[in-house]
Formats: structure tokens, sequence, C-alpha cells
């Protein structure tokens, strides 16, 4: 078992896809493995070999000879500074152009107001998640969840999130033991949100 957890090995993968190294077919059967297998030392091996193969896509050849210098004649460039420092003497002596009129404003804005745009977020999408797990825990109510952290919470899609965190729960025998989660959810719009998957172990 390869020392990278599987929240890393995730993030490599969702990285390749958004450098446009794999497609997202590729990304979602590299998911998969990363969630049924964990991360082995054959997955990270594979995700390598795609990484050294983008990076070979983004090295372009550049051309190491200097540029060749243009041989002229001292003569016609003095004369060609000279007409241009004339042309310039003339260009700052001319009268400066007016300055432009204001813009009258508007009394009334007859814009229409812009509709809020209806989407999840990170915060939300770990609050539904703790939520979800705390439905499937034997005493919700003494469940202790950590403060939210950009490691716990992955937007997979724009409107899919992947949650992975712990919690601080009661067993049957009421001693405190810590377990650990991920839950894939959706937000469906105006503030609802769907489960389509969870683990607690």
């Amino acid at each position: 078992m390869s020392e990278k957890s599987i929240s890393d090995v995730l993030q490599d993968i969702k990285k390749l896809e958004e450098r446009g190294t794999i497609s997202h077919a590729l990304k979602d059967e590299l998911w998969q493995r990363a969630l049924k297998e964990g991360p082995t030392e054959e997955l990270i091996e594979d995700l390598a070999a795609y990484r050294m193969l983008g990076l070979r896509n983004d090295i372009a050849p550049t051309s190491s000879q200097p540029p060749k210098k243009n041989k002229g004649d001292s003569t016609v460039r003095g004369l060609i500074c000279l007409v241009a420092v004339v042309f310039a003497g003339i260009y700052m002596f001319k009268d400066p152009p007016p300055p432009p009129k204001p813009k009258p404003v508007p009394i009334h804005d007859n814009r229409p107001t812009p509709i809020p745009i209806d989407e999840g977020s990170d915060y939300d999408a770990y609050s539904m998640a703790k939520r979800f797990v705390s439905d499937h825990l034997l005493t919700p109510s003494r469940a202790e969840f950590p403060d939210m952290e950009d490691r716990f919470v992955m937007r997979t899609d724009p409107d899919a999130w992947f949650v992975m965190a712990y919690v601080d729960t009661q067993n049957p025998f009421g001693a405190m033991v810590r377990k650990r989660f991920w839950v894939r959810l959706k937000y469906v719009g105006k503030d609802k949100w769907r489960m389509t998957d969870i683990n607690i172990w």
C-alpha cells in the first residue's frame, strides 16, 4: 500500500483531468479504482505515467540560435532618427485636444435586477454531509464533527461534491470512538441536497 492517502490520490486524478491529460471518462474509471482498491502502488504508478505524458505534451521546441543583426548604413539611420525627432517636436507643440464632454448621468436605471445564481458551496456540502452521516449513527445527538477544512471537501462537478472526514460518536457501550466517513452528494437547487453514496467505517 502507498504512503499516499485516498484523498491525495483523488486530488491527483482531478488535477490530471483539469490539465486535459486524461478524459472525464478515464477520470471516473480511476476514481472508482481508488475508492474500491485504495491508493495501491499500481494506481500510483499509472497516475505518474499520465502525469509524465502531460509534461511531455507541454514541452515545445525552442530555437537556440540568436537573432541575426541586420547591417545598415549609419547615415541612413541618422537621417531616420532626425526625421523622427522633428515629427515628435511638431506633435508635442500642437494644441491639445479639448476635453471630452461629460456624459449625463441617468436619473433612473431601468435595467432589470440580476437573478441570483442558485448553486451550492463547499461549506453547504460539508454541513449536509454531517447531517447525512448523523442519520446513520447510533447516538447522533452526541456526535462531534471537526470544523470544516478545505481538505475535507472536493467539488467533483458543478453540482456534485465528495466529502471525507471523521466523527467522534458513542458505541453501543457508551464509549466515544472515532469513525471515518465519506459522502457523495448533489445539489438539486432551492437549498435541497441529495445523497448519492455514503460509507462509514
